[in-house]
């Protein structure tokens, strides 16, 4: 497999987990080897850096619902609101849009944008949350919205979408 780099458009024929670590470390539920890289000059600099898919290291742990990798991630100085390449997301749409409440905790505690919409449709967090309610328990929902709602009144325009609008894909 091979892909383009993210600076220069080179092509690098390097396996995702060898070519991205802390992308590959993030998924790790314990959150082991984040720590370690982190500390390497040359890997903390790639701690926001997207892949080929256009995510983050904090994407994947968020995504996973890995709170511990989300927390190590966050507490390293990684960038709360980094958005993904395919649909201008943040981790904190990826923890709500998967259902995992901790993380988004997590996350608005690092100071993550409860209101932010991502860049295609104009989802926030709440928005997919509450879409994907079929997958996930309403007292999951409500977690979720719980946290979101923690901050929402200090951020201007963090309206859900109207019911009528086109859903989130």
């Amino acid at each position: 497999m091979s892909w383009k780099k993210e600076k220069g458009g080179e092509e690098s024929s390097k396996p995702w987990a060898i070519a991205h670590p802390v992308h590959r470390a993030a998924c790790n539920a314990d959150g082991s080897g984040i720590t370690e890289l982190l500390a390497e000059k040359i890997h903390k600099a790639s701690m926001n850096q997207v892949d080929k898919e256009g995510r983050a290291p904090l994407h994947y742990a968020a995504w996973n619902g890995l709170a511990v990798p989300v927390k190590l991630l966050c507490s390293a100085g990684a960038e709360v609101d980094v958005r993904s390449g395919d649909r201008g997301s943040t981790p904190l749409h990826f923890a709500a849009g998967m259902g995992h409440p901790e993380c988004c905790k997590i996350l608005i505690a690092f100071g993550a944008s409860a209101g932010a919409r991502d860049e295609q449709d104009g989802w926030t967090p709440e928005d997919l949350a509450r879409q994907n309610l079929n997958r996930k328990s309403p007292e999951v929902v409500e977690a979720i919205v719980a946290a979101l709602h923690g901050v929402r009144g200090k951020e201007a325009g963090a309206q859900p979408h109207d019911a009528n609008e086109k859903s989130p894909g």
